[in-house]
């Protein structure tokens, strides 16, 4: 048993207290079932901060113990990370956070349920947390009847409630069904077919893994995914990094280019790399050229916590990329929220793949004491919140004199 795989590293960005107390869970449930939970403390603390990661030691080297021993107590150590993880939350916008929890549409009643409970949990409720949970179900369900069914019960308990939602969604379920019986034949037909292609594909992947592979963008031949010869290499055409001078899109520097301080529908902005296209072919602007040569020649990563809207967001600095993004969950932690407007704005990875984007919005970022209004894409809860290389310039964030995680009032 002690063979067994530990937990993923400990997560200091993003929602760091949520990311705590997942990890916190999984690595004692990982100490019991290895059998490590009634070993002396610092083989433990040694466990903890080896599965942690090294960002996690960093914070460990700077905790300040009463006394020496203390450094070596498990249940010490532990408080420790507790305290810089999870600090002192204010009831009352916890609790608001949790009144506002509404059912989305297309969501399923489970999922409405549980972030419900998760959300109770920071809100102080005591003994009337389940009662608590049950009014806000009542509340926020989306299904009007069902909402009036559980009304009519004046003795309506969690248990009760949770029943009567489950079955009204089953319900509907069902009812869908009905209303198309082939629907349900199509279905079966459907996945059928997907297991027939899925094992057609297997064979031909077998046969020649590269045979299906298409030309990538960066090198121009063909190759396994994250092999890219490209990546790390320099442009000899525009100096930029992560593609060949024969795959390049940027015009001849002699033919005249349109500088772009806004981006325009349609445009496509790609993450950990340096380079950027359009539906009108904007290549490349003087403010991009500035940001190729202004990078720094070790591409490291960079953490960053600085005031966003009155809350204190962590983002990483990511010198290859061409857009601001920030998370769904910052947002939500936000006291002033930001207008969020729709755009048609596509965002890529560096392999090409499209990621989610819920829109735009400006935001007040505070640095130094001066304050800058900085156009951001949103992303998903659980995705990272990052600066590009050219808006962390333009805020005179020099990261290279930076430590790895810095924090600015």
């Amino acid at each position: 048993m002690e063979t067994l795989r530990p937990p993923e590293g400990l997560k200091l960005v993003g929602n760091v207290d949520s990311n705590w107390r997942s990890f916190k869970q999984q690595f004692e449930l990982y100490l019991s079932a290895t059998g490590m939970d009634n070993k002396p403390g610092p083989r433990k603390i040694a466990i903890l901060l080896t599965v942690a990661g090294p960002q996690a030691m960093e914070v460990f080297n700077t905790f300040e113990f009463e006394r020496a021993d203390d450094k070596e107590d498990y249940g010490k150590v532990i408080e420790k990370f507790e305290a810089y993880c999870s600090p002192k939350k204010n009831i009352v916008y916890e609790r608001y956070v949790f009144r506002s929890r509404m059912q989305q549409a297309g969501e399923t009643f489970d999922c409405f349920m549980t972030d419900l409970k998760l959300k109770a949990q920071s809100c102080g409720f005591g003994d009337l947390k389940d009662s608590m949970v049950r009014d806000q179900i009542v509340y926020g369900i989306l299904d009007k009847k069902t909402r009036e069914r559980m009304l009519r019960d004046d003795k309506l308990t969690l248990a009760e409630a949770e029943k009567i939602c489950h079955a009204s969604e089953l319900a509907q379920q069902h009812a869908k069904t009905f209303a198309d019986p082939s629907a349900s034949v199509v279905h079966e037909s459907a996945k059928v077919a997907v297991v027939r292609n899925k094992m057609k594909r297997n064979d031909q992947q077998k046969t020649n893994k590269n045979a299906n592979a298409a030309n990538c963008k960066r090198c121009g031949g063909k190759h396994e995914p994250m092999q890219c010869p490209a990546y790390g290499k320099r442009c000899a055409k525009c100096n930029g990094k992560n593609h060949f001078a024969k795959q390049c899109l940027t015009k001849d520097r002699s033919k005249p280019v349109r500088v772009v301080e806004e981006t325009d529908l349609g445009e496509t902005f790609f993450i950990d790399m340096v380079s950027c296209e359009n539906v009108k072919k904007v290549q490349a602007t003087e403010a991009h050229k500035r940001h190729t040569e202004w990078r720094h020649e070790q591409d490291e990563n960079w953490i960053v916590s600085l005031p966003i809207n009155g809350a204190l967001v962590a983002l990483r600095i990511d010198t290859g990329a061409q857009a601001n993004l920030i998370s769904m969950t910052e947002i939500r932690a936000m006291k002033e929220k930001p207008k969020i407007f729709k755009k048609s704005v596509q965002l890529k990875d560096y392999n090409g793949k499209e990621i989610e984007s819920k829109g735009q919005c400006r935001l007040r970022v505070t640095v130094k004491n001066k304050q800058y209004s900085v156009l951001f894409s949103i992303v998903p809860e659980g995705r990272e919140s990052l600066l590009g290389g050219l808006t962390s310039k333009n805020l005179n964030l020099d990261w290279v004199a930076f430590p790895t995680h810095t924090q600015f009032n």
